[in-house]
């Protein structure tokens, strides 16, 4: 479990440091101070070095731009615009600057720590330098030919072997990850995930007998639940639920919100004893039930052991997650907002734990965008 978390050089962030991180963590703060940027960040540093992260969230702010005129791609690795280059990915664009991350974990869950520091260092490498041909030597990679410009993403982690990811004339090409420090998903806001994923994830849990939890949490949308299975209807495997009808009713038609939890959920039980990032959590959730969502994520995550980041503008979310967690833990729940330092300029993260909250709350912190 992490305990703090410092980033430099990536996105917005020079040099960010957040500290006393719970069970439990939920960032607020206004547009532009890096609440998404942050959970990229601890996700590549779990070990995940899928940079197909860093093109879904930038796909996703493109598509909400154009008022969704646009179906999501499947594909974001190929069909994908708006990250071209390397440099995006860099504290003002500098690529000859290093990302660096740090992180002090919970020795206890992460058996792969020798220690309770964790240490990634994100890198460049020059196509006309000799660590170029050197790494391209050792990752066994191909020499580009002559039409194509290569961009080589260095990944240097204190434990376990470098890795890397490339750019091959601002598209991927290829990325390849060595042993995973702490298994993690990133839950997007409105990327539908495929039913053939759901469908593995929820027959995991069947055969371990784990459904019960599933169906507990879901509940909180619909009361009446019962049970849950997978059916093949002559195209591709879906999700129904019994609900005291005549015949098993489909999930894809019981709203939005339940729906984008039962995703989250699965993408949770996926990774016993590791670690979700869930951005824009209140997407699609009604703010009836937003108090109810997070004593079942406090219920599942404590279930499966799992540490839980979400960011939000909603303040009804806030507020929804403080009642639910205010007579609980002490250490499960921590509200971090982040901010602009007036007179630094420099992102900086302020943390609440359960007693401080209150006063948070009551003052009403603007966190809308």
């Amino acid at each position: 479990m992490y305990k703090s978390f410092r980033v430099k050089n990536f996105r917005c962030f020079k040099d960010l440091q957040i500290n006393d991180l719970g069970r439990v963590n939920l960032l607020a703060g206004k547009n532009n101070t890096g609440k998404t940027a942050l959970l990229e960040a601890m996700y590549l540093h779990t070990g995940n070095r899928d940079v197909k992260t860093l093109l879904r969230t930038d796909m996703i702010t493109y598509y909400r731009s154009a008022r969704d005129s646009y179906p999501m791609p499947r594909d974001l690795e190929e069909d994908s615009p708006s990250i071209v280059e390397w440099s995006d990915i860099f504290y003002n664009f500098d690529s000859d600057t290093c990302i660096e991350m740090s992180a002090e974990v919970k020795n206890q869950q992460l058996t792969l720590f020798d220690n309770e520091s964790s240490h990634l260092r994100i890198e460049t490498i020059p196509p006309d330098s000799d660590e170029f041909d050197n790494a391209l030597s050792q990752f066994r990679i191909e020499y580009p030919q002559s039409h194509e410009e290569f961009e080589l993403l260095l990944f240097e982690p204190n434990e376990g072997r470098p890795t890397f990811a490339l750019l091959v004339n601002g598209r991927v090409r290829t990325t390849r990850q060595t042993r995973v420090v702490m298994q993690s998903r990133f839950s997007y806001p409105r990327e539908k995930t495929s039913p053939n994923v759901d469908s593995k994830r929820f027959s995991r849990m069947r055969r371990e007998n784990d459904t019960s939890k599933l169906i507990d949490a879901l509940r909180v949308f619909e009361t009446r639940l019962t049970a849950l299975e997978f059916l093949n209807d002559g195209t591709e495997w879906r999700m129904y639920a019994e609900i005291g009808l005549p015949k098993p009713t489909s999930m894809s038609s019981m709203g939005d919100g339940i729906n984008r939890f039962v995703s989250m959920l699965l993408e949770m039980s996926d990774v016993p004893s590791g670690v979700i990032f869930i951005d824009e959590i209140e997407n699609g959730i009604h703010y009836s039930v937003q108090e109810d969502v997070w004593a079942a994520i406090d219920r599942f995550s404590r279930q499966m052991n799992i540490q839980v980041f979400a960011t939000t503008h909603s303040y009804e979310m806030i507020r929804a997650a403080h009642e639910a967690f205010k007579n609980d833990d002490k250490d499960d729940f921590r509200f971090h907002r982040l901010y602009h330092d007036s007179e630094t300029g420099k992102i900086e993260a302020r943390t609440y734990n359960e007693f401080s909250v209150e006063a948070a709350v009551s003052r009403d912190y603007e966190v809308r965008g």
